[in-house]
């Protein structure tokens, strides 16, 4: 289960419990859900206990949202800019 919070304009979705399969469902559902004037996705996925997360995420994830990826100055961090 994820834990999904605002932080001023964006949203942001701690992953850290989920399996990527369940990752990847529960963003997709959040990003189709998520209001139009929210324009930056902030995960937080962690990588001390693997990097599964964190390669899904950054290589295969897509949603038609999404307009850039960025790795986060903290790696345990993904950022996705929205359309």
């Amino acid at each position: 289960m994820s834990n999904v919070y605002y932080e001023d304009s964006r949203l942001v979705e701690d992953l850290h419990q989920c399996l990527v399969d369940e990752a990847r469902v529960l963003l997709s559902q959040q990003l189709d859900m998520l209001p139009t004037n929210i324009k930056e996705v902030k995960v937080i996925h962690g990588f001390h206990q693997g990097s599964a997360l964190m390669d899904m995420l950054q290589r295969d994830f897509k949603h038609k949202r999404i307009s850039k990826k960025y790795k986060g100055l903290n790696k345990g961090i993904t950022l996705f800019y929205l359309k």
